[in-house]
Parts: structure tokens; C-alpha cells; sequence
């Protein structure tokens, strides 16, 4: 089990948060994340979606234990930015969630703070950069290169050999071809 802190207190964090509870229903005991709490400038964020863990700091003032491991949960590239520049210099441990339904093959990698939340898949050779957020049903193809920082809201299909580089946000039902 890992104690898990979620940067941010809003609605991806709240997404987030629910398929960590139902992820934690149908994996083994040593995979299961359980939420310490939330980190977030603003306290009105926590209060309006009613979370069970407590706001535990904002961003700047929170001192990382050594057991401690994070997921980013802002959708705003822009905010999320501002937020990794303000975490920057605390080593934090960024983990990967990965919601049982998704699909990854063998060959894919991936880096480090990404959740791949229901659903997704990520295809074959396909290479995942890190603290990228793929909301459900996202499908990244076969030797797709996708940099950091990218928040792919629902159902976006990114097609097999495409790029992605940094700092991208793509909405629902948005996709990507590769260029010929």
C-alpha cells in the first residue's frame, strides 16, 4: 500500500480520488493507494467536492515524509506548471496510477507521475513522458511519443507513430494523426 498525496483539491483531483476507491476494489492488498490527504492554494477547492482526507497544506508549506508519494490532480496545464515550479525544489515521489481497466502493452514505457485512469490503453512501443494525466478511454497508439505535462480529457485518440511534446491539453473527443 502507498500513502498517496493529490496535488491540487478540485474536479481531476476528485475524478482521481474515485478511481483510486475503485481501483483499490479490485487490485491485491500490495498495489492498493490510500490517500493521505490533498495539497492545494485554496481551501474552497476541498470544500466543494466533500473530500474524506483532509486538506493537508497548501502547496509551498507541506514537508514531504519519506513515505509519502504523489500524483498530480489539476488539469490546467498552465496551473499544473505553477504548481510543479512551486514543488520543484522538495524531491517529491511522484508515482504512476494505473486504473485496473487500462490497457498497456509490454513494449510501452512510461515515465514517472502519470495516471491512466479507466479504460485507456497505451499501445505497443508507444513512449509516455511523465506527469501526464490520460482520462479515461484515452487511446495512444502503437510508437506514439507523448512528452510531459499533457492532460488528455476523455475519449481522445492519438494515432499510432504521432508526437506529442509538452504542456498540451487535449479535449474530449479530440484526436491526433500522425504527420505523412
Amino acid at each position: 500500500m502507498k500513502k498517496i498525496i493529490i496535488i491540487g483539491a478540485g474536479a481531476h483531483s476528485a475524478e482521481i480520488a474515485g478511481l483510486i476507491y475503485d481501483n483499490n476494489k479490485h487490485v491485491p492488498e500490495d498495489e492498493k493507494f490510500i490517500i493521505k490527504g490533498y495539497l492545494d492554494d485554496k481551501d474552497e477547492n476541498w470544500h466543494r467536492y466533500k473530500f474524506k482526507e483532509p486538506l493537508l497544506s497548501n502547496l509551498i508549506g507541506y514537508l514531504p515524509e519519506a513515505d509519502d508519494y504523489f500524483l498530480l490532480g489539476v488539469s490546467n496545464v498552465e496551473a499544473r506548471k505553477r504548481c510543479l515550479k512551486k514543488l520543484e525544489n522538495k524531491n517529491l515521489n511522484y508515482v504512476n496510477f494505473i486504473h485496473y481497466t487500462a490497457i498497456i502493452y509490454e513494449t510501452a514505457t512510461i515515465g514517472y507521475g502519470n495516471d491512466i485512469c479507466s479504460y485507456s490503453k497505451i499501445g505497443p512501443n508507444a513512449i509516455i513522458g511523465n506527469l501526464n494525466s490520460l482520462n479515461s478511454k484515452t487511446e495512444i497508439g502503437h510508437d506514439c511519443v507523448i512528452g510531459s505535462n499533457n492532460v488528455f480529457s476523455g475519449n481522445v485518440g492519438i494515432a499510432g507513430f504521432s508526437r506529442v511534446s509538452d504542456d498540451n491539453f487535449f479535449g474530449m473527443n479530440s484526436s491526433v494523426i500522425p504527420e505523412k
